[in-house]
């Protein structure tokens, strides 16, 4: 048992009820919590965890990690952003005002550019509970004070007769404006602490995030320093010790700063989430109370949509990109094999055969007519654009030829990269097994060995090459992959000069009398490839139709050689 393993208190736990309840229950807006009367009458399963969910729900467990970084101006900016995390998106600036303790409030409740809060998330599972409608009659019903109402409501919906305003209101406030469809459970911890005590800078946001992000993810930094001049030079203890940390979820032993800054105690914690899990509210998927309304009394969906539409203030609709594209991912999964499903769908570039940029990295192409330079995204490169790279021997950018791409697939989703920031503000995102240039020396490693406080290089106006210290090394989420080869064997993605290559290392020969860089033996590996552009023949720098590997790299992988990165 996980309490056994990972010695987890048992205290009497909240009703099972409780931690599932959420989904399928109505939502108010203007208040940010759950409706106090149920919409609907289900009954009720256990999973295998112990949290009972509604019987036409699905339970999924999964293994996420969030993190966000908040602060808000204002009233406005705070409801802008939590509308889209609750899956809402208004075609006009919103009468509602939300305010409530979440990232970005203070501790009154009012949003606040003095406060800056970091929220990590550790996801273990997924309720949804789906199409309503086809369980009508089979376990799942409207409840009787629900049809009781909607039978109360006007036929019409006149804003300027009070009364009217009022009915719809008293029931909106009653059963809510929407119904939670979805929603992550697990648990969180929030960090808040002032701006003046973090610092103005950047850096200084970036560099908090960082190391909070490393104690969340189970490294042990509880000896971290920051950066000497940071407002709060120090170590994690430090910091922690001036900020007020809230927690949702997992054994309530563990809930203290200590535990933050202690990866054992980090990891009894996340182990203790499946038994002790919360709700998290910080993104759910929502969908308007106006369609249960509708299918009560089809004669007032429009009635109930103008209510929503006058007290919300504006259109508004459900933002479906996400479910879509999760839904379109499984319909292919369940099509298709095994082995064309990791052509197509890549989750982790790394354990395909290459690593890649994404779609949206941006570089910079020259015109080969008038010489203009341009940024262009990934997505649009082609062979033969010529792109900025750099020239070892001048120490400065110049502008390479694409000659062909190693891996090309734009139709990917959810791939993870690694996203490194730069104390100049620069960012290049990038996979794992990708090389980048660091250190003086500008020696290719593996980007997910590059570590805080390394040395990468950014181009500036003058087209000069120019050190810069790494502040955050963080994981994202990101669309398709891309790896175009440049004669160069390098070029610059979003101002940071990185390599064309991937999943290769340093490798010593004669006992260690050789010693050849990852870089070199990448480049020579393309030798071939390099002969075929000056003799421009072109039969070789396509991908096939149907492949995202260009065959050559795809023969190369096929030997493990023992420069080979795994």
């Amino acid at each position: 048992m996980l309490q056994e393993k990972f010695e987890i208190a048992m205290e009497p736990r909240e009703t099972a009820f409780d931690i599932g309840s959420l989904v399928g229950q109505g939502y108010n807006i203007l208040t940010d919590r759950s409706a106090a009367t149920q919409v609907f009458k289900f009954d009720v399963t256990k999973t295998q965890y112990g949290i009972a969910i509604p019987k036409c729900a699905k339970f999924e467990k999964v293994q996420q990690t969030r993190s966000y970084m908040d602060q808000f101006e204002n009233d406005e900016s705070y409801t802008e952003s939590r509308l889209k995390n609750l899956n809402v998106s208004m075609d006009a600036k919103p009468k509602v005002l939300m305010t409530g303790h979440r990232a970005g409030c203070n501790r009154n409740n009012y949003s606040t550019s003095s406060e800056v809060s970091f929220l990590f998330e550790q996801r273990m599972f997924e309720i949804k509970f789906g199409n309503y409608e086809e369980y009508l009659d089979k376990g799942v019903t409207f409840t009787k004070d629900f049809r009781s109402d909607v039978g109360k409501l006007p036929c019409t919906y006149d804003k300027n007769d009070p009364s009217c305003r009022s009915s719809f209101e008293r029931f909106f406030n009653r059963f809510g404006h929407f119904l939670v469809s979805s929603a992550y459970g697990g648990g969180s911890v929030e960090v808040k602490c002032s701006r003046e005590m973090v610092g103005s800078a950047t850096a200084s946001l970036a560099e908090a995030k960082a190391v909070l992000t490393e104690a969340f993810e189970g490294l042990d930094v509880h000896k971290t320093e920051f950066t000497a001049g940071t407002s709060f030079f120090g170590n994690l203890n430090t910091l922690l010790k001036r900020c007020s940390i809230f927690w949702k979820g997992g054994d309530t032993i563990l809930r203290e700063k200590e535990t933050i800054a202690y990866k054992e105690k980090m990891k009894k914690w996340k182990a203790s989430l499946l038994v002790k899990p919360a709700i998290l509210t910080s993104e759910m998927t929502l969908e308007p109370i106006s369609a249960a309304v509708a299918h009560v009394d089809p004669k007032k969906d429009k009635t109930i949509y103008d209510a929503l539409k006058d007290l919300l203030g504006g259109e508004f609709k459900v933002l479906e990109e996400k479910e879509e594209q999760k839904r379109a991912t499984e319909a292919r999964a369940n099509k298709i094999g095994e082995a064309t499903r990791r052509k197509e769908t890549v989750q982790d570039p790394n354990e395909s055969e290459g690593a890649c940029f994404p779609s949206s990295s941006v570089v910079n192409v020259r015109n080969l007519k008038d010489g203009a330079v341009k940024q262009k995204k990934m997505v649009k490169l082609e062979v033969g654009d010529k792109v900025m790279g750099w020239d070892e021997k001048r120490n400065r950018a110049i502008f390479t030829e694409i000659i062909m791409f190693a891996h090309r697939a734009s139709g990917v989703m959810d791939v993870q990269y690694l996203k490194i920031a730069l104390e100049d503000g620069n960012k290049i995102t990038l996979s794992g097994n990708h090389l980048v240039m660091v250190g003086k020396h500008k020696k290719a490693i593996l980007a997910r060995k590059v570590k805080r406080g390394e040395i990468l290089f950014t181009v500036d106006e003058n087209r000069k090459i120019s050190p810069k210290k790494v502040l955050a090394v963080d994981k994202v989420i990101e669309q398709g992959v891309f790896c175009p080869i440049t004669v160069h064997g390098n070029l610059i993605v979003d101002n940071v000069l990185a390599s064309c290559y991937a999943s290769v290392q340093d490798h010593v020969f004669l006992e260690g009398l050789v010693k050849i860089s990852a870089q070199s033996i990448a480049h020579f590996g393309l030798v071939p490839m390099r002969a075929l552009h000056k003799l421009r023949l072109k039969w070789w720098r396509k991908i096939p139709n149907g492949q995202t590997i260009h065959p050559y790299l795809h023969w190369l992988c096929k030997f493990k050689l023992p420069f080979m990165a795994n």
